[in-house]
């Protein structure tokens, strides 16, 4: 009779959480995305949180550090979102001379593998015209990409008060947490989680620091050499660079057809500024900041990106990398499960 009490009091919750998802299913998706991205903003700040707690109170420490990085990124967006917009505008002023740009070097290749006997048909010309019938459908757009806008600073502003949620509650719910484990799996379950948790630190940090660095020489090159708008492209390039291999091919894209569009020897200077960052990247700034972080090897490496990639696209290029290191550590601890070692200092 115990035993069945037992086993109605787990089938109860369980049946009542699969007729919610059943039934709000838009809803339920709402929450995990919010818990998500609460969880993900907790992860970040948790080491400034531990480090501010050793002068405080754990509250007063979490509360703390959300407002500072707030600040912070305040602070980074009055410098450099004015800037920034600027530049954008006159990139998509010229964007007329990129397509012009575009469509030259597609003409000439189309001309050239036609002069080769090459069956290749004309590119048709653009009917601007028809443009006009679809006005409404622009406008409409329009209103829902605003709305889009909207609903999604909503949902930061949500995710934000979690995390420092999160943040407040962290020993509590992590204690919740262990509980929710078996009691035999949750030695080896906590050990993968704190050694994950640290290694994607690590990762992370890595990452965003070599983004940041081929960021800022990107835009000092292409400023140096008369590029227009250098610190959008050189934003766009070192934010493509997370991705290893394919991402500084997909970043040079547009700052070389924005250099095509002023004039060939431009274009041809951004190529080797791209060139030569992408080098010092390879050889100077990646092996001393990445030195031991991932230890994968190319091939794993160039298999996650295609497999993420397919799935999501570019979004779940970046993600590959990451969920791939987080496995690779968990396999480790279950490999070294029986060995004694000691537990390093959170990070």
């Amino acid at each position: 009779m115990d035993r069945l009490r037992q086993i109605g009091r787990r089938m109860i919750p369980a049946g009542a959480a699969v007729l919610i998802c059943l039934f709000l299913p838009g809803q339920v998706a709402l929450a995990l995305q919010l818990i998500l991205s609460g969880a993900a903003i907790c992860f970040v700040l948790r080491p400034l949180a531990r480090r501010l707690a050793r002068h405080m109170r754990p509250a007063t420490a979490a509360i703390l550090s959300v407002v500072l990085v707030l600040l912070a990124v305040a602070a980074l967006a009055v410098v450099a979102l004015p800037a920034l917009f600027r530049q954008l505008m006159e990139l998509i002023a010229q964007s007329g001379r990129l397509l012009d740009a575009g469509r030259g070097l597609i003409d000439r290749f189309g001309a050239r593998m036609r002069g080769m006997g090459m069956n290749v048909p004309e590119p048709g010309a653009i009917d601007l015209s028809a443009l006009t019938g679809h006005m409404g459908d622009i406008v409409g757009g329009t209103a829902l990409v605003a709305g889009s806008v909207a609903s999604g600073g909503t949902r930061a502003v949500l995710s934000v008060m979690l995390g420092a949620y999160f943040l407040i509650d962290y020993d509590s719910l992590m204690l919740q947490v262990e509980l929710m484990i078996p009691s035999r799996a949750r030695r080896i379950v906590l050990r993968m989680a704190g050694e994950a948790g640290r290694g994607l630190r690590r990762y992370l940090r890595g990452q965003l620091t070599v983004a940041l660095i081929v960021g800022l020489l990107t835009s000092t090159g292409l400023w140096l050499i008369g590029v227009k708008s250098p610190l959008i492209l050189g934003a766009v390039i070192g934010l493509t660079n997370l991705v290893p291999y394919f991402g500084p091919i997909i970043g040079g894209v547009p700052a070389v057809l924005t250099a095509l569009s002023q004039d060939l020897i431009t274009a041809l200077m951004a190529v080797a500024v791209l060139f030569i960052v992408q080098q010092i990247d390879g050889i100077v700034i990646s092996p001393r900041v990445m030195s031991g972080v991932t230890g994968l090897p190319p091939y794993v490496m160039l298999l996650a990106l295609a497999v993420g990639g397919s799935g999501w696209g570019f979004v779940g290029m970046l993600l590959a990398l990451p969920v791939v290191v987080i496995v690779r550590i968990c396999f480790r601890v279950w490999a070294t499960r029986n060995e004694v070692i000691e537990k390093p200092p959170d990070v």
